[in-house]
């Protein structure tokens, strides 16, 4: 961690999840990301939820995350239409 994903659109940076559940399978997380377009000189931080699934590949001692669903996105500094637009640019890089 951070996991670096870049889009079209610019960069989204993901920093390590803080677990809030953890039943059977399934795991919700919360993390901090930082959201950088390509046409601005500074990323943009706020945090993130999702949803996913696990399964674990006990040989290679590996937990794979499936069907990774963005249920939040916050970013406490901008204005309604920021936040709808980097919430749209985070749920369609992160899955």
């Amino acid at each position: 961690w951070p996991v670096k994903i870049e889009g079209k659109k610019g960069f989204i940076t993901i920093y390590q999840p803080q677990l809030q559940s953890f039943e059977g399978n399934k795991l919700t997380a919360r993390a901090a990301v930082s959201v950088k377009q390509k046409s601005k000189e500074e990323p943009v931080f706020g945090a993130m939820w999702v949803d996913c699934y696990i399964s674990t590949d006990r040989d290679k001692r590996l937990v794979l995350l499936n069907k990774i669903k963005v249920t939040d996105v916050k970013f406490p500094k901008c204005t309604k239409e920021q936040v709808d637009r980097f919430t749209k640019f985070v749920e369609e890089e992160v899955p």
